[in-house]
């Protein structure tokens, strides 16, 4: 069952990821290089999911604030 949960948890966690960077990079069918760059995030994120909460939120933080500046 744990996994099944932690299943889950990482899905919302990713889906409220994609929709944050989809409204930071304007369309959902953005250009190839924006496509590329949230793929790379959502990446990132699920890497990081087995960290800590306060790691896991710092480094979501981050990594949202570096897609809006490089757009």
């Amino acid at each position: 069952m744990i996994p099944k949960r932690r299943s889950c948890y990482h899905e919302r966690v990713l889906a409220v990821t994609a929709t944050v960077i989809v409204e930071i990079t304007g369309k959902e069918n953005s250009s190839l290089k924006k496509k590329s760059l949230k793929l790379d995030i959502l990446r990132k994120v699920s890497k990081i999911m087995h960290e800590n909460f306060d790691k896991r939120l710092e480094l979501l933080l981050e990594g949202l604030a570096l897609t809006r500046r490089s757009l």
